[in-house]
């Protein structure tokens, strides 16, 4: 008897759908003696999927994962949605706390119908996609501009699911993506700032050049408020000054509870586009091939130096970046060659610019600052020249600064290839190091404590059981010389100069500002 109910059934789909291509009726799903696997499988097909706004591959990704499952729904019954599906409906609503955009998640899917099967498929579906991306990156780098969709394997999703026992959804989600422990820290800690701070999208105008001190302490507080680091109802100044502090901290501002142009730039910020900002670096970092055991990290935006020797961090320092209009590139390669007391040849640029005019005012500048005049490779006496005729565009001299305290690279450069001619290097410039915002340079790389970083790059430098000849004790030696020296390194170090304006370690999450607006073209693409 059952046999035949159940034949009848099939007879009643298989009638229900005899032309191929006719819209089903939507009293087909909601008739409750129709078995939802049957129902399931009419929602499958590629002219309905398509309707939803599924491609064809989706599709048959799709029909493959129910078929697989004897049609047996994941997410949803024929009348509700399941406390698993509220958890992963939950989940999507709030994508970007996982560092995935709202409008990557199956870009044009839809509910055609107000119907619970299309929810069980797009949960899937979204799920499917959202894990693929939090491994593989929703970004292509290099030509800025979404990568294709794609879900991860019906194998992979099995054994996600598998989870869900033992582990809420959230938990689930957050365990996906590189295990790399920069995103591991930032993915956890963009979470918790979402948890604790919220997305909220409102704009705030502060504007310190207005010199409007009432207004912009009004304005920094309701931006406060908005940011959860203030309780409304606490209207205290000592309140007030304690979560400007706060947040001056949380965004790599000199923590003196005063508005200045700084922070008030960061609390005109929103919450959501600073979330969008770590969403973001966490596509960066899934993105990028893994770090080898020894490197020289430097993050533009953070101002940092990092130093890696056998997955250890051997030394961290401040450094400064190049200012607007002489940005600092982004750029991998390896320091071969340490310089001690280095010559600096000017570029043709700086010579013309910068010091062409010191030298129409003064002759003397030239030789009270170390530097001699080269005619190809003939030295010239600055006195014997008509500086007046000579022209910014059209500087016909090759100009060196000698080796000496006075010489712009300092005592110190790190030697490496790349196409931008720019160097990691000390300067006598070391007040600017005590700067919360370091851009001063012309693209270079000025770094703290440059002796520091030698001495561990040298006590490190092996192959196999061949060592560099020069000891950090000897390294001292050769400095107090003051004469030109070039060390060679056995094992060059892999050198990455990156651009990452949100960094997290064990504790805290920092937002560093977007000091060239790099940021901005690719969360563009995010907001379409």
């Amino acid at each position: 008897m059952r046999f035949l109910y159940l034949f009848a059934l099939s007879i009643l789909f298989l009638s229900s759908c005899s032309e191929e291509g006719q819209p089903v009726s939507i009293d087909f799903f909601q008739n409750d003696t129709i078995p939802f696997s049957l129902k399931l499988q009419k929602a499958l097909e590629t002219e309905y999927l398509a309707d939803m706004g599924f491609s064809e591959q989706q599709s048959i990704w799709l029909n493959e994962y129910y078929k697989n499952r004897a049609f047996k729904p994941t997410w949803v019954n024929d009348s509700m949605i399941s406390p698993q599906g509220l958890q992963l409906r939950h989940v999507m609503q709030r994508s970007l706390w996982f560092g995935i955009p709202e409008n990557r998640l199956i870009h044009g899917a839809q509910k055609r119908k107000i119907i619970w099967i299309e929810e069980e498929i797009l949960l899937t579906a979204k799920l499917a996609s959202m894990v693929f991306d939090l491994r593989n990156g929703f970004i292509d780098h290099k030509l800025k501009q979404y990568k294709p969709w794609n879900f991860i394997t019906i194998e992979s999703l099995d054994s996600l699911l598998a989870q869900r026992d033992t582990l809420i959804m959230d938990k689930i989600i957050l365990n996906q993506g590189s295990k790399d422990t920069n995103y591991r820290f930032l993915a956890n800690k963009t979470y918790g700032f979402c948890l604790n701070h919220g997305t909220d999208n409102t704009i705030f105008k502060i504007n310190i050049e207005k010199d409007d001190s009432i207004s912009n302490a009004a304005n920094a507080r309701e931006s406060l408020i908005a940011k959860k680091y203030l309780i409304e109802s606490d209207t205290s100044v000592e309140a007030f000054n304690t979560a400007l502090t706060q947040f001056q901290i949380a965004n790599a501002i000199k923590a003196d509870a005063v508005i200045g142009e700084n922070t008030s730039q960061a609390l005109n910020e929103s919450n959501q586009h600073k979330v969008m900002r770590a969403a973001l670096t966490l596509d960066k970092l899934r993105s990028r091939s893994p770090y080898p055991e020894k490197y020289l990290g430097i993050n533009i935006p953070e101002y940092v130096l990092r130093l890696v020797i056998k997955d250890t961090l051997r030394a961290i320092h401040r450094i400064i970046v190049g200012k607007v209009g002489h940005e600092t590139p982004e750029l991998s390669s390896r320091i071969h060659e340490i310089v001690i007391f280095p010559y600096w040849n000017v570029p043709y640029s700086i010579a013309g610019k910068e010091v062409l005019p010191s030298v129409k005012g003064n002759t003397a500048y030239l030789a009270n600052n170390n530097y001699k005049l080269f005619k190809g490779d003939n030295e010239v006496s600055p006195y014997s020249i008509n500086w007046s005729r000579v022209k910014e565009n059209t500087f016909p001299y090759k100009l060196v600064q000698q080796p000496g305290p006075k010489n712009s690279l300092g005592v110190l450069k790190f030697e490496f290839h790349s196409k931008y001619s720019v160097y990691m290097h000390d300067t006598p410039s070391k007040h600017l190091f005590s700067r919360n915002i370091r851009a001063f340079s012309h693209g270079c790389m000025r770094c703290q404590y440059p002796d520091s970083i030698a001495k561990v790059i040298l006590n490190y430098d092996s192959v196999r059981t061949k060592r560099n000849p020069i000891t950090a004790l000897m390294f001292d030696s050769l400095l107090n010389l003051n004469e030109n020296y070039r060390i060679k390194i056995i094992d060059p170090v892999p050198i990455y100069v990156e651009y990452r304006t949100v960094y997290a370690d064990r504790t805290n999450i920092i937002f560093y500002p977007d000091i060239y607006l790099r940021d901005e073209e690719f969360l563009n693409i995010m907001n379409e």
